[in-house]
């Protein structure tokens, strides 16, 4: 533009000296006014050049400066989605995590974990009521969400564990519901002393959610061989235990994880008492129990006949269990059978009800070799069993 100013002034000094006059036609223009034209043209068409350039180099500066805010903004946005809660959950919300709570309603002899975190759940609340009073509330204790759940196969651990990000993020002690479930053969690498760095990026992983490893014992085979890499994997834990806005859970038999706390001294200081937890195996009622809970669900009507033969046989089950019976796992199992049977009985004959388990729905879900007739007391009292042929 600076250069199309300089040349329409000049024009105009031409203009006002007399040298450019006017004339009827174009074929009236002498030679000198008709080169001056053609420069002055020129002159127009390289300014007009000039000005686009300028103007998308202007352009392509404003979108690479738009793209750069895109890009920090994106950055920061996910930084920030690792470290807030949402807008609607800034703050406790006894609702949502009552809510929460609700599934334990669902599972038999669950009531004594429920009462825990309801402890937790009234400190917080608590916690949170002194601090819109105007305490500083800063020193007070912030919850340890390091866990040790203690039980038998199918008595619920890696269930209530799999929810626990749900409970504890709905609290705000978590930054997110994700938990991220681990093996030793997870975190073990290919090559020796791997391990540690296995396990430390599977920590950052989680950070901000769950960290699970089930059947934490087997980390640890040998309690004299500190070469084990396992042993590795529970020092590198043990170092975090205890973070702010970061869980830990180790899940496994109750007699091996207790020989956890030989592996090193400060592993059982970590641990509050009240975070350990001892999942019960469950009485033959409450076995019962479940397969009713699993059936009424469904709003499936259960016949007296086939009543009946559903508490023989877990009966039967609980009787004879060894230690890696699956407890509630296994009526699961059996229930889901019982309804799959259920529905092709009911597709395949006439007029049946479709609501209504019968004796044969489960007869055929139990294996082969359970289908005897044993003679028993009621159900609640076990007297030695005798099997008939």
């Amino acid at each position: 533009m600076e250069n199309f100013e300089v040349t329409k002034n000049k024009i105009q000094e031409l203009e006002e000296l007399g040298e450019i006059e006017e004339r009827d036609t174009e074929d009236s223009m002498d030679g000198d006014l008709e080169e001056t034209l053609k420069a002055i043209n020129y002159l127009f068409d390289v300014c007009e050049k000039d000005d686009e350039e300028d103007s998308l180099e202007g352009v392509d500066e404003t979108l690479e400066d738009e793209e750069e805010s895109l890009d920090d903004d994106k950055d920061l946005s996910e930084d920030s989605d690792l470290y807030s809660f949402d807008d609607d959950e800034e703050e406790f919300s006894v609702q949502k995590f009552e809510e929460s709570l609700a599934f334990f309603d669902d599972m038999v002899g669950m009531e004594h974990i429920k009462e825990k975190f309801l402890r937790l759940g009234r400190y917080v609340q608590w916690r949170d009521k002194m601090h819109e009073a105007g305490v500083d509330t800063s020193n007070f204790p912030q919850p340890n969400l390091t866990f040790l759940f203690l039980g038998d196969p199918g008595t619920g651990k890696t269930t209530v564990a799999r929810h626990m990000g749900e409970i504890l993020h709905r609290l705000g002690l978590l930054w997110t519901e994700h938990v991220y479930e681990y093996r030793r053969e997870d975190l073990v690498g290919v090559n020796y002393g791997s391990e540690e760095l296995n396990t430390k990026e599977a920590i950052n992983d989680a950070k901000g959610g769950v960290f699970f490893l089930d059947e934490a014992y087997q980390c640890f085979k040998q309690s004299t061989d500190k070469r084990d890499p396992g042993y590795h994997i529970l020092e590198t834990m043990m170092q975090h235990f205890g973070t702010p806005g970061s869980c830990f859970i180790m899940a496994g038999y109750k007699n091996e994880m207790q020989e956890l706390f030989k592996v090193n001294p400060g592993f059982r200081s970590r641990i509050p008492d009240e975070n350990i937890i001892e999942f019960s195996s469950p009485s033959e009622q409450m076995l019962l129990d479940v397969a009713d809970n699993a059936f009424n669900k469904m709003n499936l009507l259960v016949t007296p006949d086939a009543q009946e033969i559903l508490q023989q046989h877990i009966h039967d089950m609980w009787a004879s269990k060894c230690r890696d019976f699956g407890n509630a796992r296994v009526i699961r199992q059996l229930t889901e059978s019982v309804v799959i049977n259920h529905a092709n009985r009911i597709m395949t004959t006439p007029d049946s009800d479709d609501l209504m388990i019968d004796g044969s729905d489960i007869k055929q879900s139990i294996p082969l070799q359970q289908k005897t007739t044993p003679t028993r007391s009621r159900i609640g009292f076990v007297d030695k069993v005798r099997f008939s042929s």
